[in-house]
């Protein structure tokens, strides 16, 4: 399958923070060196860049770190927090490849950069940190705000990075696959919603265990076609008893069609107008989640989706009674 990654959104913020800061936010803080700084010759050696999300979900970082004369790349996502600091060893042309940044984005004009817009309550920001092989070094941080030529930094940096941070998700990826989903399934959200030719079918289904919230059965279900239940809108909203929760049935299925090959999956199908959208989430007692979703479908999606929304049904003719 393609890696769905850090296709981190260059487009970074409400309020524009590749083209500097606006006027009318409360701009404060201190510029960098400003031009007449001096490139520092010696090479990089070490480098980190954090990119903070207004709300957290989409935040990430990279960190070239030292350790015992060797160079290694770490780093963490947000979006895949659940794989925790992923590390690979870097090569030396990497880091010819980081001072070459360094200079060609003019990174030394930014050394003391820091930049916040009191005026806003929401938004992003950025921090980029370096130090080189003669131990100087240099920072830059920002809110809202960023330096002249981030824009073009940031593309340039992820056209570096991007393509390791693929190998990195995809490696923590085939190792959660590889350990599996021993625990119990306690936990099933699902929706499908059909669109354009695929159809105009919806369901959109959260169940837990009871004592978990009130209502422990949320199922809501558009049926257009009656492929699965008389066509009708239909919304169950209630209180059921875990004997009335099919939590066995669904956990064979997801055994049975080896769903575990879908975790992390997220696919855009290239005519995604006519395609149905997919997201599952099933929660394990032991802590671990398997998620996927998506227009593209990954394999067994047809026979998966048939038995377990004939489950989901049968289950609401419980919630019926």
């Amino acid at each position: 399958m393609k890696k769905r990654v850090v296709t981190i959104v260059l487009a970074l913020c409400l309020i524009g923070i590749l083209t500097g800061c606006r006027s009318g936010l409360g701009i404060k803080g201190t510029n960098g060196i400003g031009k007449k700084a001096v490139d520092n010759e010696s090479g990089v050696n070490t480098f980190f860049y954090s990119y903070n999300a207004s709300i957290g979900a989409d935040s990430y970082s990279y960190s070239v770190v030292e350790k015992d004369g060797k160079h290694f790349l770490e780093y963490e996502s947000m979006v895949y927090q659940d794989y925790g600091t992923m590390t690979m060893e870097l090569d030396e042309a990497f880091l010819d490849q980081l001072t070459k940044l360094y200079k060609d984005c003019r990174l030394a004009e930014w050394d003391g950069y820091d930049k916040y817009a009191t005026n806003v309550l929401d938004g992003d920001g950025f921090s980029l940190s370096l130090s080189f092989r003669d131990g100087e070094s240099m920072s830059a941080h920002g809110s809202n705000c960023a330096p002249e030529g981030y824009g073009t930094f940031k593309e340039q940096m992820e056209a570096l990075f991007t393509p390791l941070a693929e190998t990195l998700l995809e490696e923590a990826r085939q190792q959660q696959i590889a350990e599996g989903f021993p625990g119990k399934l306690d936990f099933i959200m699902a929706y499908f919603k059909q669109k354009g030719d695929s159809g105009s079918d919806s369901y959109d289904i959260f169940i837990t265990q009871p004592g978990v919230r009130d209502n422990n059965f949320d199922v809501k279900i558009t049926s257009k076609s009656g492929e699965f239940i008389e066509p009708g809108e239909y919304q169950y909203y209630t209180a059921m008893d875990v004997s009335q929760i099919d939590f066995a049935g669904v956990q064979e299925l997801i055994e049975k069609y080896d769903l575990i090959q879908w975790y992390n999956y997220d696919e855009a199908a290239e005519d995604y107008n006519n395609s149905e959208w997919f997201q599952i989430s099933f929660g394990f007692d032991d802590g671990k989640t398997l998620n996927a979703c998506g227009t593209e479908h990954p394999e067994h999606y047809e026979e998966f989706r048939k038995e377990f929304l004939e489950l989901i049904v049968k289950m609401t003719k419980n919630a019926e009674q």
